[in-house]
């Protein structure tokens, strides 16, 4: 939903980062440092790791964009 905001709001660098973070990134990660936490459902927590990560990112994102929005209305 996040990525999708920015996407509508023409900030495509903060859409680009979610969507990569959360189709590759995160889950590369996942699938290499999980099966050594967790072997035998290692793999399986790389999706869940990824999703996790990637909503962190997004409410960071948001939060800092709405910060900016609050400080450009007070402003004018």
């Amino acid at each position: 939903m996040v990525a999708n905001l920015f996407q509508a709001i023409a900030k495509p660098n903060q859409a680009t980062l979610i969507s990569l973070a959360r189709g590759f990134v995160f889950v590369a990660l996942g699938i290499i440092l999980l099966p050594n936490l967790f072997p035998e459902n290692g793999i399986w927590a790389s999706i869940l790791f990824a999703e996790g990560m990637t909503a962190i990112i997004s409410l960071f994102l948001l939060s800092m964009f709405l910060r900016r929005q609050k400080l450009a209305v007070a402003s004018v």
